[in-house]
């Protein structure tokens, strides 16, 4: 998809509107593949593109991946594709039928909306999970003044302070 983007925008061409669907004939193996994961693929791109239109300073053309970098892929919570089982420490994510062995970072509430696995170089899996939650896990405080400094930490995922003192955010 980014390959015939690309080409059309070096032609000065319309940029064509591709789907993975477009592919599935040529390249069998997409079919093996989550099909909401090649929906957000389709997503990235589209948006890396309208990035790059919007702003060229500050967004440079999409490219592909290298293969030595961090790879990982998203996918949507459709149907309840993706859950997390935190009693037996297991992720279910669409195409597998037995959940993964994981270590929970924390526990969490509220509606799965998308989950991304990463692996690192070192060949360490990371999963993150994209949660709607119903109540905010942290107050929001009108600022006093304008002007204020952000300090992000380890402790504390930051401490804002401007003329009239100091709030922390927590950072669970």
């Amino acid at each position: 998809m980014l390959d015939k983007k690309l080409q059309a925008y070096k032609k000065k061409e319309r940029i064509p509107a591709v789907t993975p669907a477009q592919y599935k004939k040529e390249f069998s193996f997409l079919k093996e593949v989550d099909s909401l994961a090649l929906v957000a693929v389709q997503n990235h791109i589209e948006t890396a593109f309208r990035n790059h239109f919007r702003n060229r300073k500050q967004f440079k053309l999409p490219k592909f991946k290298k293969k030595k970098d961090k790879q990982s892929y998203a996918t949507y919570n459709v149907h309840h594709s993706i859950k997390v089982d935190f009693e037996r420490s297991l992720l279910y994510l669409p195409k597998l039928r037995e959940g993964v062995k994981i270590e929970l970072h924390r526990r969490f509430d509220g509606k799965i909306k998308s989950a991304t696995v990463s692996r690192t170089k070192d060949d360490k899996y990371y999963a993150s999970i994209l949660v709607e939650t119903e109540k905010h896990r942290n107050k929001v405080v009108e600022p006093k003044s304008r002007a204020c400094g952000i300090d992000l930490g380890l402790g504390r995922f930051a401490t804002v302070t401007n003329d009239f003192g100091s709030y922390k955010v927590r950072n669970d």
